[in-house]
């Protein structure tokens, strides 16, 4: 394949994912050879926050944060998560 081909099936390729994933950055698909794999840089989708992070694109469905914002979103889900638990536990309990 000529370098005219594959720049413009790379391009096709980038406007194919931005628009499934609007949170990747334009002109940011590049190719790493030591992994073998393509990855792009996406802005976190958490608002206010202007990170970015590189990610590989098999793994765009599953990443929308930056580093920092993924920790805190778990967290925040743990701490819901036992909260949760913690009242059907209370209500099992006054339910005997």
């Amino acid at each position: 394949m000529d370098e005219t081909k594959a720049k413009k099936a790379t391009r096709m390729n980038e406007e194919l994912l931005i628009e499934q994933y609007p949170h990747v950055v334009p002109s940011s698909l590049h190719f790493l050879p030591n992994e073998n794999k393509q990855a792009v840089t996406i802005t976190c989708i958490e608002e206010g926050c202007d990170k970015t992070r590189e990610v590989r694109t098999s793994d765009l469905f599953q990443v929308k944060r930056c580093e920092v914002c993924t920790i805190k979103s778990r967290r925040e889900k743990a701490k819901v998560r036992r909260a949760s638990k913690k009242a059907d536990a209370a209500s099992e309990t006054d339910g005997e």
